[in-house]
């Protein structure tokens, strides 16, 4: 990395790796490493398989994926995550133990982007090294916060998690929260638990605001230095999964980290909520386990 610190959100797919602290584990798991080369933050399915959208978080809330292939990776659930992965066009690369049956990889990888990832083995440390060699560039526009939890602390007020996805942050910035519209206000910025006065592209933090309450940004919510559109009712371009026959009417979108149920109508989706209408959306089917869940992915016309 020639010696440059770096901010590195990571998808982790399969048997968990103790790749850093964890920080909570309730549908998604989160953890974090730091050293002198970096930030390293992670976002793994905790509640996978009962939970569809378990799966598909980690990958909204980060830039690359990893994923650790061994015989416990089967089925649907590689199925599911190598679909996903695709849909999405992740960077990334796969750990793969000894025992793993490569056949099956092979061939369920193909025709997918998937299909030219690096494949290291599954040694925790060549993994960090692999995690290493990302090159993820920062994304150039206005400030943009991606908003994974929030909650309400004593003597301080609205506090939310989440991850700075573009441009820069600092302390008294004032952000519009998406799709409630509520003005927000930046009162303290924390890093690895530590404070700061600003933030910026690819870091996770923690900010205390002023304005809003708990209700007003909930998981999902965009918090936004430019105005973003919001509906209940929007016109989309779908992509269906090469493994998915079909798309039904009635099923569940996950666009960034907002989840909920929708109606399919050709191209247009409606909504009893109102979504804030940016980035790419994957559709599934909020079922139990059994047949391929994740179908295909949104874009806006």
């Amino acid at each position: 990395m020639g010696g440059r610190r770096v901010n590195l959100n990571i998808a982790f797919y399969g048997q968990w790796v103790p790749l850093g602290k964890k920080s909570s584990e309730t549908d998604v798991l989160l953890a974090s490493h730091s050293s002198s080369e970096g930030v390293f933050s992670y976002a793994a399915p905790a509640m996978y398989p009962e939970k569809i959208h378990s799966l598909i978080m980690p990958a909204m809330m980060s830039s690359a994926a990893v994923v650790h292939y061994t015989p416990a990776l089967a089925g649907a659930a590689l199925g599911e995550t190598i679909v996903l992965l695709g849909l999405l066009q992740k960077p990334g690369f796969f750990a793969v133990s000894d025992d793993a049956d490569l056949g099956t990889l092979d061939a369920i990888t193909k025709s997918t982007s998937l299909s030219s990832w690096a494949r290291v083995p599954d040694d925790e440390t060549a993994i960090r090294e692999e995690i290493k060699n990302f090159s993820i560039p920062p994304v150039d526009g206005p400030t943009k916060v991606l908003v994974d939890a929030s909650f309400d602390v004593k003597s301080v007020g609205t506090v939310v998690l989440g991850l700075v996805q573009r441009g820069s942050l600092a302390v008294y910035d004032k952000l519009t929260a998406y799709p409630s519209g509520k003005e927000a206000t930046v009162k303290s910025i924390q890093k690895q638990d530590k404070n700061f006065k600003a933030a910026e592209p690819n870091d996770r933090v923690g900010l205390s605001l002023k304005g809003v309450s708990v209700e007003d940004v909930p998981r999902g919510t965009l918090l936004s230095a430019e105005p973003i559109p919001t509906a209940k009712e929007f016109e989309v371009r779908p992509t269906i999964s090469p493994l998915a026959k079909e798309l039904p009417h009635d099923l569940h979108l996950c666009l960034g980290l907002q989840w909920g149920g929708v109606h399919l109508d050709g191209n247009k989706i409606s909504s009893e909520k109102e979504w804030a209408l940016d980035g790419t959306g994957i559709i599934a089917h909020n079922a139990k386990p059994g047949p391929l869940r994740v179908l295909g992915r949104v874009d806006f016309l």
